[in-house]
């Protein structure tokens, strides 16, 4: 019996110490992530982790990390000047390579928005003379604090597609964007033959203005995009899609118009036109829309991604 209460007693005190070495591992270990640090320990004790639960213990373990990182910085002075910090620089600041070259470029504060800019200088110094451009934002990964944007700039090379820059910024606005791009033409002398954007109107405006000579494509999934949430907001179009198969087989004809070459978007927008007139007046607000946003305002050649490699920007997703 004495040996058996011994045996328990010696099973509950190693996992006390496997549980500690985990622990102390998360403190001193801030680039290996908890739970790879629990897989690693784990596999070197396996009869003392039998009956440790990562879920149950990983809150603590995330605790454990947090002590001794710093605070976020929350102006924007403030992260200039931690950015720029010598410890940082060598931590997060320069590349992965086995000669690490920089990373983090500059922080610029104006009185009306602010950006930082991330760039890849091993990337930048190997770009063929004339390059594909992919830029797309996203708000989802955006650490807390002032920056609102984070931009994402992708070049196609060999028929992949490269992550070039990331900047944060502070404001999506035209004078933002026409800052930017002028910031990124006097460090890199960037000859696009194509841009591929959404289509936000300020970004588009300043990409013009610094690549005359570019054209512009649009993405056909914002595209998609656009139309889906414009038709949601028309009052009971949606409703009238869902118990007509007919109806919305029209509609998602729609979404194929920019597959056409550009000369051909108009004619196959009237016809469009002319079969949605056999559903009375269901479909006029979405025509009147259809025709005003995408047939006037962007135009054929700005929604055409006729004969393009790549139609959307998805890919930038996995950077």
């Amino acid at each position: 019996m004495s040996t058996h209460i011994h045996g328990v007693q010696q099973a509950a005190y190693n996992e006390f110490k496997l549980n500690d070495r985990i622990k102390n591992r998360c403190k001193v270990n801030k680039n290996a992530t908890p739970r790879v640090v629990f897989n690693e320990e784990c596999q070197m004790d396996r009869k003392s982790s039998k009956n440790i639960q990562f879920g149950r213990r990983q809150r603590t373990y995330q605790r454990c990390q947090r002590q001794g990182i710093p605070r976020n910085p929350k102006t924007l002075d403030e992260i200039k000047t931690y950015l720029e910090q010598e410890e940082v620089l060598n931590r997060i600041g320069k590349t992965l390579h086995c000669e690490p070259k920089m990373f983090y470029q500059q922080t610029v504060i104006t009185a009306l928005f602010a950006y930082c800019i991330f760039a890849s200088e091993s990337i930048l110094t190997n770009l063929p003379a004339i390059l594909n451009m992919r830029i797309d934002g996203t708000f989802k990964v955006v650490p807390a604090g002032p920056f609102k944007q984070l931009l994402i700039i992708c070049v196609d090379v060999s028929g992949h597609s490269f992550p070039l820059s990331y900047v944060l910024l502070t404001r999506k606005t035209q004078a933002a964007y026409m800052q930017l791009f002028k910031q990124l033409q006097s460090k890199w002398k960037l000859t696009p033959m194509t841009i591929t954007t959404d289509y936000e109107r300020g970004l588009r405006n300043a990409l013009r203005m610094h690549y005359p000579s570019a054209e512009l494509v649009g993405c056909w999934f914002h595209f998609i995009q656009a139309i889906r949430k414009r038709a949601s907001k028309i009052p009971g179009f949606m409703t009238f899609l869902k118990t007509d198969s007919s109806a919305k087989k029209l509609y998602r004809k729609f979404y194929n118009i920019p597959l056409l070459k550009d000369d051909k978007i108009n004619i196959a927008f009237e016809l469009l036109k002319q079969e949605a007139s056999s559903f009375g007046t269901r479909f006029n607000e979405f025509i009147k829309y259809f025709h005003d946003q995408w047939i006037l305002k962007e135009g054929p050649s700005s929604i055409s991604v006729f004969l393009q490699s790549h139609r959307t920007n998805n890919l930038l997703d996995s950077y």
